[in-house]
């Protein structure tokens, strides 16, 4: 069979043509569909990128709020184990009042109404209310350490390692200064209750300054 010249080129412009339109698609919409692509993916990761930095935000979000509370706490606590502790410590004399100083003075206690009734009929009032009154200060800082504790505890997650550790270090310090005061008073063993201030100097105080400093640095306090 006798194909002419022309014919055959012809027939390969054409598959020519045809292949070049083709390329020319695939040029085309192939970029269109990487550029689609490409993009798709960017977002994906843009959002991954954002979620993961709004994390991080309301971590510190967090951390500005649980820092300072954490901070508060340790302070009252403090205040109040200190108060509890304090061989320095001043009482109304209640022996010298009189009727009516008496009754006002009751009207304002916190001893609850059997300790107050035990009070109006003891022989040495004075006495028995610096020994009654003890035991609701004693409450009074328990709770408060207690309250410390549990918040620390709970928002451990927002604190670094170094000062979730000097919070329970000061948290153990207190506790044992409670124990301590309440076993001394009961044994009457003054020795006990008088051992806080050496405790304070030389263990708690250090670690209250050192917390105070390591809250000022998560806070940025240097750059307020």
């Amino acid at each position: 069979m006798n194909i002419s010249i022309s014919v055959i080129i012809a027939f390969a412009a054409k598959t020519l043509t045809a292949a070049g339109i083709a390329y020319a698609l695939l040029q085309l919409y192939g970029k269109k569909w990487l550029e689609t692509q490409f993009s798709k993916k960017l977002e994906d990761h843009k959002g991954k990128i954002n979620a993961l930095f709004s994390r991080i935000s309301k971590i510190h979000e967090k951390e500005f709020e649980v820092l300072p509370e954490a901070w508060r706490l340790l302070q009252h606590a403090l205040g109040l184990v200190s108060a509890l502790a304090s061989p320095l410590k001043t009482y109304p004399d209640i022996n010298r009042m009189n009727p009516a100083e008496f009754d006002g003075f009751l009207a304002t206690t916190r001893l609850n109404d059997l300790d107050k009734k035990a009070l109006a009929s003891a022989s040495d009032r004075n006495k028995f209310f610096q020994e009654r009154i003890f035991w609701y200060d004693l409450q009074d800082a328990r709770e408060a350490v207690n309250a410390f504790h549990n918040y620390t505890i709970l928002n451990k997650i927002f604190m670094t390692k170094e000062l979730f550790d000097a919070f329970k270090a000061v948290d153990d310090l207190l506790m044992d200064t409670i124990l301590e005061q309440e076993i001394g008073t009961e044994a009457g063993d003054r020795s006990m209750t008088r051992n806080y201030y050496k405790t304070t100097r030389t263990q708690i105080e250090p670690l209250v300054a050192n917390i105070e400093v390591l809250v000022q640095e998560r806070l940025h306090h240097a750059e307020a």
